[in-house]
């Protein structure tokens, strides 16, 4: 009996093989947009509000309610005392009227606002083509309409 020897791969393996490395291709172009996309979205990290946080109103002197309003979160005034409104006014959370949780409140609001307030406005990302390279972004002119 003689037997003949195939130089050519059967069909099923010859598919594997292009399965296999367009899988390897998928998941390779998954890997770079991840990338790109997260240097695109990396940003600042977060104000802190600290023991502001759970605050739904926080003043500095007055809390005044004119109707059935609900707050969910704590309530809280401080230096100043004085909330009006609250009955009917309904807090889901807790009162704090110039109180040390209140104050504390004030302090890290405060230094949010300043944290905030110091930061720079985010940069643009320089946007890449497919090849990599850095290219500016477009621009157009604005269209006014025409008075007249």
């Amino acid at each position: 009996m003689h037997m003949t020897t195939r130089s050519q791969p059967l069909p099923s393996v010859r598919r594997r093989g292009v399965v296999t490395r367009m899988a390897l291709l998928i998941v390779s172009c998954l890997v770079v947009v991840s990338l790109a996309a997260g240097d695109a979205l990396a940003g600042q990290l977060p104000v802190s509000l600290g023991a502001a946080n759970s605050f739904a109103a926080l003043a500095g002197q007055t809390v005044t309610s004119t109707g059935l309003t609900t707050l969910n979160g704590d309530l809280g005034v401080s230096p100043g005392s004085s909330l009006t409104g609250f009955p009917p006014g309904k807090v889901n959370g807790t009162i704090h009227a110039t109180d040390a949780a209140a104050s504390r409140a004030q302090a890290d609001l405060t230094a949010a606002y300043n944290d905030a307030a110091g930061r720079q406005p985010p940069q643009a990302c320089p946007r890449t083509s497919a090849a990599g390279r850095s290219r500016q972004g477009s621009t157009r002119p604005e269209r006014h309409p025409r008075s007249g």
